[in-house]
């Protein structure tokens, strides 16, 4: 997104002087959707995804993963986090895609996610080799809440 990009370029102008010294900065930092990406093929050594397919339909979610697998050189790793359909929520689904929209407490007003299984993550995540799946779980208003993400390593053979 165009607010991403911002703080992206924000953080790396504090703490990487020079990153975009001899490039335009528009070549370094791209807006494009996870699902179509603008990129050759196999040109990553990694795919980082923090919560940003975790908000996409399961059709599309699935488009991305695979578009992610498309960039990645043999042996990339791909690091995601995702919510953790464990933690406890008031939420309604919205569509069929499997999303849904929390309706109170915790993340509140946050837009539509996917509140992933265990179960789902093989599915999901195909033709990725998964090599990792840990949970990480942190408290929130003063150890009140409880958020819980999958935190998820996969590999490209």
């Amino acid at each position: 997104s165009g607010t991403a990009i911002a703080l992206a370029k924000e953080k790396l102008d504090l703490e990487s002087v020079g990153w975009s010294r001899g490039t335009l900065v528009e070549e370094r930092l791209i807006e494009c959707s996870a699902a179509e990406m603008p990129f050759i093929d196999s040109s990553f050594d990694a795919v980082v995804d923090i919560e940003c397919i975790a908000h996409m339909g399961w059709n599309e979610a699935r488009r991305a993963i695979k578009e992610c697998y498309r960039v990645a050189r043999p042996g990339a790793w791909l690091f995601c986090r995702m919510l953790d359909g464990s933690n406890a929520l008031d939420c309604e689904p919205v569509g069929n895609q499997g999303l849904v929209r929390i309706i109170r407490g915790l993340l509140d007003g946050m837009p539509p996610c996917r509140l992933l299984s265990s179960e789902d993550i093989p599915l999901l995540l195909d033709p990725w080799s998964i090599t990792s799946v840990d949970n990480e779980s942190r408290t929130l208003s003063d150890g009140a809440l409880t958020l819980s993400e999958h935190v998820i390593v996969a590999r490209k053979p």
